[in-house]
């Protein structure tokens, strides 16, 4: 496949992230605008209404993501000491 130049991902929620990692792999550039600051501790972003809310990843959303970002998993149970 001919890469492309330069992808634009408008977003930088967990979607937005994700498509711009899958978007790598065929653009030469990918750029994502965010209209929020990104808070240095985690906390809800006044562009994201539902982060307030508990949140679960199924078992296939979990091997999605450690073949786009492998030894994911791995750090998030370092992290919680799991």
């Amino acid at each position: 496949m001919q890469h492309k130049s330069h992808a634009l991902v408008i977003g930088g929620s967990l979607t937005g992230l994700l498509m711009a990692r899958i978007l790598a792999n065929h653009f030469d550039l990918v750029t994502i605008v965010e209209r929020d600051v990104y808070p240095d501790q985690p906390m809800p972003r006044k562009g994201v209404p539902h982060s307030r809310f508990p949140h679960t990843l199924m078992l296939r959303g979990q091997q999605i993501f450690e073949q786009l970002f492998p030894g994911l998993r791995g750090c998030f149970k370092r992290q919680l000491r799991l």
